[in-house]
């Protein structure tokens, strides 16, 4: 045992402390993965799914990765070589993100409501917040903490936290009641 029986105690800590702070970490980078893999049934072998640029996964997957002016590029070429009511969505969804006016977005899901009235919905509530006042973006926040990760995983990972802080003062205190520190 080291002389002032402190130094192991100080590595456990800065352990626990470092483990603590990648936490937030670990939690976005699994739900990253589970967005963006899939699994071959026959190998066995993890592999992302690589789209062909111009089409409209690659521009989800452009927005997805904050590439808006990509995303944008990949939805006109879709448009352009016929994509339908998803292209239409897709870029509007891309021209939101870039920060357009809410009436060229209105004006995409437009075009994909015609064509598809699954999108009639989302057209509708485009107009409501436009005529209401509330920016389009200004929701999609709700219900989520840093960096977009729901709150209550937020909650988990301070309860994880809390419960390293309490191990660490528990080993402190034993320690100090044995005398070795």
């Amino acid at each position: 045992m080291d002389p002032d029986g402190f130094q192991g105690y100080d590595r456990l800590m800065k352990t626990l402390v470092v483990l603590l702070l990648m936490v937030p970490s670990i939690i976005v980078a699994q739900q990253q993965a589970v967005k963006t893999t899939s699994v071959a049934p026959s190998t066995g072998v993890v592999q992302t799914p690589t789209p062909p640029p111009g089409t409209v996964e690659s521009s989800k997957i452009r927005l997805d990765a904050h590439d808006a002016a990509g995303a944008l590029r990949d939805a006109e070429t879709a448009l352009s070589r016929g994509g339908g009511a998803d292209a239409y969505v897709a870029r509007g969804d891309a021209k939101r993100a870039l920060g357009r006016p809410v009436d060229e977005v209105i004006a995409d899901y437009a075009a994909a409501a015609k064509l598809d009235p699954r999108y009639i919905e989302k057209y509708q509530g485009l107009i409501a917040q436009k005529e209401s006042g509330i920016h389009p973006d200004s929701q999609s926040r709700a219900g989520k903490g840093l960096n977009g990760l729901p709150i209550a995983t937020l909650g988990i990972a301070a309860a994880a936290g809390g419960v390293l802080i309490g191990v660490g003062v528990a080993l402190l205190y034993t320690r100090k009641k044995r005398g070795v520190l």
